[in-house]
């Protein structure tokens, strides 16, 4: 019997991101990984981002915090809906965050080569370098 794929929750953090937006949502697009879902904390943006998250992503995917109370807040907020208690991994990113196609696959393979792994990063790199 095969094993099956984990499953990702990505949790994007979003704080008036409109000018970068796009290109992340279209990266995550692009993950190779079979099993990938997204949710977006908007945390109280005023540049149009939320009208971005909702054309890419729909309203269902999107939770709306009225103040803007940081990222760990953001998170918690994610945290608690029942598709993260479902998921397998939660990938944490900031409305910054530009991953190659292959990134979220690459992680999945090496927290499952480290038995009781709590968790895992990629490499960072300047966004423009």
């Amino acid at each position: 019997m095969e094993t099956p794929v984990p499953s990702v929750l990505a949790v994007l953090v979003v704080k008036d991101g409109a000018v970068w937006l796009r290109r992340v949502l279209a990266a995550l697009a692009r993950q190779t990984h079979p099993r990938l879902g997204v949710i977006a904390v908007d945390n109280a943006s005023t540049d149009g981002s939320t009208d971005i998250l909702r054309d890419v992503l729909g309203r269902k995917r999107i939770i709306t915090m009225l103040q803007n109370r940081g990222f760990a807040a953001a998170v918690q907020r994610a945290l608690s809906i029942p598709a993260a208690r479902k998921a397998d991994y939660i990938l944490l990113l900031h409305d910054d965050t530009l991953l190659s196609p292959e990134t979220v696959t690459r992680l999945v393979e090496e927290a499952g080569r480290v038995p009781g792994i709590g968790a895992i990063a990629p490499k960072v790199l300047d966004w423009e370098e």
